[in-house]
């Protein structure tokens, strides 16, 4: 899977194609590109847990960071169902009831935990919005707020995004940053990583 967008539109000076080799000998080219494009494919109705996704900007973002330890799952508290991929059936079984549920975007239903009762609450994030102790978090949610996107309905890449609302991203005193200059830290490359193995995961 590559991951970028054809850059031939954009100004030099806007964008960094970064290769990498992954040990399953796919290889990626991370592209970060400017985030006044219009993702016209998930502007009307984002992911669940998304307010808003834009794509990176290796200049307006290059000062972003992730806190070390995530502060907690409130954006994950409203909902009672969460999407899995098949690769989680085992560990999700251990604490959720699973439920295949229609999804209007595709043809086939999709794969998801039960975490709630029907009212839009999710049991397994407390009033502290900690996820509880010793359960199984989906993917879905250790995902965010990062995901992999297609910028306009046309194309054939994916680029890394982000929910530019959420506070688990930012200009922060304190943090593990993303970029090194106008590159790519290990912690970006990692996420980069876990996006493209979970939309691997997803298609199977």
């Amino acid at each position: 899977m590559i991951v970028h967008r054809n850059p031939k539109s954009l100004p030099r000076h806007e964008y960094i194609r970064m290769p990498i080799r992954y040990s399953s000998g796919i290889r990626i080219s991370l592209l970060f590109l400017p985030s006044h494009i219009t993702m016209n494919n998930i502007a009307n109705k984002p992911p669940l847990f998304f307010q808003s996704v834009v794509p990176f900007d290796s200049l307006a973002h290059k000062n972003f960071s992730v806190p070390a330890q995530i502060p907690d799952y409130f954006f994950a508290a409203k909902t009672d169902i969460i999407p899995l991929v098949a690769a989680e059936v085992t560990e999700a079984l251990r604490n959720f009831a699973l439920v295949f549920i229609k999804d209007p975007t595709s043809p086939a239903p999709t794969l998801a935990a039960l975490v709630g009762t029907g009212e839009n609450e999710n049991l397994f994030v407390d009033d502290q919005g900690q996820w509880r102790a010793g359960c199984y978090v989906p993917a879905w949610v250790r995902r965010y707020p990062f995901m992999l996107a297609r910028l306009t309905p046309e194309a054939q890449d994916l680029s890394l995004c982000f929910d530019p609302t959420t506070d688990l991203i930012g200009e922060f005193d304190e943090g593990t940053e993303l970029f090194d200059g106008e590159s790519p830290t290990d912690a970006c490359k990692a996420t980069l990583s876990f996006c493209e193995q979970f939309e691997m995961a997803g298609q199977k």
